[in-house]
């Protein structure tokens, strides 16, 4: 199949899937004259915009998020003729795709470009260390390793975090190396975070709470509940697998982790009911919906009112 102008994007990095989509982007406009861009949702009629005959000679750029569309729907748009050399698709997931379906197949085949962009191991630091490297290098920001390494210890392969991070360090030092000690003081050790879950997990919503409060520091909560989401996800595949009698090595080979923290947490979690780890998990999506939608004027606060609202899960 001959290849055509789509770049395909996805993976559970949301942050560096934003930032791939952002610079093919930048690519597009920067490479051609007169390219328009446009994002393209479900109520758009998606064939004439690939498709449609214009009056000008104009590039567009369209850009598709996968799960808005209907996949089979999709497909038959694409097969239905080669992509027109004025148009260009940036296609793209934040998350895993089904490399099964007949549009993955499509896609991967078709696809100019395919980016595949998976959370960095929290086992394989040196991997996320040498890409926040990078990032300060395309930034023309200065700093030790030592201060990278650091970053990476606080912030693990939260890449969003990192990134943000990096600029508030930046503005903190006024364009000169960023040095361990800037990052001793200005970024939070997860440490917090990992006293929330053991709260949690004990039942002691109030002390939850106030911890969380510490943690949050007058920021948004959103890191902090992306943190939790991801904890008690690992907790429940853990503790779903432990239940079908699978030991803690296989446990940690299905799931890329460390076989000791694995047994760890599998001691940790025994006497946790696995629907409890549910019920955890449904609440804290409510909590990062009701927080992106605007549900409430102050975040921070409806946070800690909902973290004490948990005892539902109970």
């Amino acid at each position: 199949m001959e290849k055509q102008s789509i770049h395909l994007i996805f993976g559970d990095d949301e942050f560096r899937v934003s930032q791939k989509i952002k610079e093919l982007k930048n690519e597009s406009l920067s490479s051609k004259n007169d390219t328009t861009c446009h994002r393209v949702n479900p109520k758009d009629d998606l064939f004439t915009e690939i498709f449609g005959i214009s009056l000008f000679s104009q590039n567009k750029l369209l850009i598709l998020n996968l799960p808005d569309f209907d996949s089979n729907e999709l497909l038959k748009i694409l097969e239905s003729d080669s992509i027109p050399q004025h148009i260009e698709l940036i296609i793209y997931q934040s998350g895993k795709l089904d490399k099964r379906t007949k549009l993955f197949k499509f896609l991967d085949k078709a696809s100019g470009k395919v980016f595949e962009i998976n959370q960095f191991s929290p086992w394989k630091p040196n991997d996320v260390t040498n890409w926040l490297k990078m990032v300060a290098t395309s930034k023309n920001i200065n700093i030790e390793q030592k201060a990278l390494q650091k970053m990476v210890n606080f912030y693990g392969n939260d890449t969003a975090s990192l990134n943000s991070e990096m600029d508030r360090l930046a503005s903190y030092v006024n364009n000169e190396i960023i040095k361990l000690e800037d990052v001793e003081k200005l970024c939070d050790s997860h440490e917090d975070l990992f006293s929330v879950v053991e709260c949690i997990l004990k039942k002691q919503l109030g002390l939850a709470s106030q911890k969380a409060e510490k943690y949050i520091n007058h920021q948004s909560p959103l890191p902090l509940i992306a943190g939790l989401q991801t904890i008690f996800r690992s907790y429940f595949i853990i503790k779903e697998l432990d239940s079908e009698g699978i030991n803690p090595p296989e446990i940690a080979a299905k799931i890329g982790k460390n076989p000791w923290k694995v047994s760890q947490d599998v001691l940790k979690l025994q006497k946790v009911r696995i629907d409890f780890l549910g019920k955890i998990i449904k609440t804290l999506n409510q909590i990062e919906f009701e927080i992106k939608t605007g549900a409430n004027s102050n975040p921070i606060s409806h946070f800690k009112f909902r973290v004490l609202s948990l005892n539902e899960a109970f």
